[in-house]
């Protein structure tokens, strides 16, 4: 039917979505829309993701908390090109 699919993956005590989709490795580019720019979500199995795992190490304990926490998944959801 043509529907497209993404996936935010907002859980900052155990992001699991990148190890699901298999792009642990993956980044995140960076893109130009409309002379601002954007994260491009790295795209899996015909899915886009972004994912707090894409921003923290997979050995190392995150810190964020409360105000940390809301501005990450604040520019997860529109500081990014889903598209």
């Amino acid at each position: 039917m043509g529907f497209k699919v993404g996936l935010l993956d907002a859980d900052i005590y155990g992001p699991s979505a990148t190890i699901m989709f298999d792009v642990v490795n993956e980044k995140p580019l960076s893109v130009n829309v409309d002379g601002k720019s954007k994260m491009k979500p790295v795209e899996s199995y015909g899915v886009k993701i972004l994912s707090i795992g894409f921003f923290t190490q997979p050995d190392q304990a995150v810190v964020w908390r409360g105000p940390m926490a809301a501005k990450a998944l604040n520019q997860m959801i529109f500081d990014a090109a889903w598209g």
